[in-house]
């Protein structure tokens, strides 16, 4: 496959703040994609003014917020080449990625690739998301592996195939649901470690802890709690992972986050008992 034959797509919703670091990077990347879309699904921060400013970039609007899986469903229809290529509009990727990451899927003969990415490190927040990753990566390749679809390369054929993307996911999950469906309709996923990005977002400490809260929602870990009996299911596996992060935390005296891995037990409890007991008054 060529570069040509690949539509890259970034999804944005009021990503003003990491935006231009992502677009500079896709349009300076050599070789350069057929096409680079992005579509804006109803951003209220200047986004809109953003992907407007770079030549070459076509811009595709939702006048009303629909979702991440809605917004992706809008690129995949207006993507006339046979690769679908994703990259979240706070990633950064370096210039060779395209090349990279075409190599891995002529390799691998799968039908979608996934890479990894690295944490940028501003604020203890970020250095605690960096240490304990959701989800962490692995250093070795390996097929048939939902991990993350940050930076993505796919056939257009196989996910028009399996329906595209499920518009119930409104802000994640789309790409392991996606990679998951893929499998169970008989394709390939290949994880390449050496297709590398960099995660630019920057996050408070209960932001990062939201979405360590969130990622444990996926279906693969047993999905959102539904009543208080799956809130005492989860409570084993929370005390685990905050207890560990607290005991490697003082082992290496990583004093700096330590106070965020104390935090995370009792968030992770009361987000779970919030989503049970009022979710449906949100």
């Amino acid at each position: 496959m060529d570069p040509e034959d690949v539509t890259l797509v970034m999804p944005c919703y009021n990503t003003a703040g990491t935006l231009p670091a992502a677009l500079n990077a896709v349009t300076r990347l050599d070789p350069q994609p057929s096409t680079i879309l992005c579509v804006d699904d109803g951003s209220t921060d200047g986004t809109k003014s953003i992907i407007e400013s770079y030549d070459g970039v076509r811009l595709v609007e939702h006048e009303e917020n629909q979702g991440l899986g809605t917004t992706l469903n809008t690129a995949l229809s207006r993507t006339e080449t046979p690769l679908f290529a994703k990259v979240d509009a706070d990633v950064v990727v370096p210039s060779d990625w395209l090349a990279r990451i075409l190599d891995a899927y002529a390799e691998s003969g799968a039908t979608l690739v996934q890479g990894r990415f690295i944490e940028q490190e501003t604020t203890a927040a970020d250095r605690w998301r960096s240490k304990y990753p959701s989800p962490r990566f692995e250093q070795h390749s390996r097929r048939n592996k939902a991990l993350n679809g940050a930076t993505i390369l796919a056939g257009v054929d196989a996910l028009r195939d399996i329906g595209g993307y499920d518009e119930r996911y409104k802000r994640a999950f789309d790409d392991i649901d996606v990679m998951e469906r893929l499998m169970e309709a008989g394709y390939d996923v290949y994880y390449a470690p050496s297709v590398r990005s960099t995660h630019i977002r920057t996050d408070t400490w209960r932001e990062v802890l939201r979405t360590e809260w969130a990622y444990h929602n996926d279906p693969q870990y047993g999905g959102e709690p539904d009543d208080l009996s799956d809130v005492l299911h989860r409570l084993r596996d929370h005390c685990y992972e905050s207890g560990r992060c607290v005991y490697l935390d003082v082992k290496h005296r990583e004093y700096e986050r330590l106070w965020i891995s104390a935090l995370r037990l009792p968030y992770m409890i009361a987000w779970d008992l919030d989503h049970v007991l009022f979710a449906d008054d949100s």
